[in-house]
């Protein structure tokens, strides 16, 4: 049974909602010169969804070769399920995103898609 009073909660939805550009990958690789792969994706989407975080303060540690690094978790808040891992989530200043696992929030409607940061600060 869903939570009856959700949708008075939408507003905060509305709020924190920023224009995104959702790149979805088509699954059709060619090959560049070197022989790397190069992925294909369909025409852009253009929504007005948040992208949040779920931590507080944001930072957890996470142990790598030299010690721990601080890495922060974010999450893509849609109201459309069914994007494919990979997709790619593209914010107003141009920072890119990589939808890397995602899950179902029946009684709010939504897909919460785990993003993380693709290029110079992977």
């Amino acid at each position: 049974m869903a939570f009856p009073n959700f949708g008075q909660f939408g507003f905060m939805y509305d709020q924190l909602a920023q224009p995104l550009t959702v790149r979805v990958p088509t699954g059709n690789q060619t090959r560049d010169k070197r022989g790397l792969p190069i992925e294909g994706f369909q025409p852009d989407k253009l929504v007005n969804e948040p992208l949040v975080s779920n931590a507080d303060p944001n930072l957890t540690y996470h142990n790598a070769g030299g010690g721990q690094i601080s890495v922060g978790t974010l999450y893509w808040e849609s109201r459309t399920a069914g994007y494919p891992l990979g997709t790619l989530v593209i914010t107003k200043p141009g920072q890119t995103y990589k939808v890397i696992s995602h899950g179902l929030d029946v009684a709010a409607n939504l897909t919460y898609y785990q993003v993380q940061g693709v290029g110079q600060d992977e």
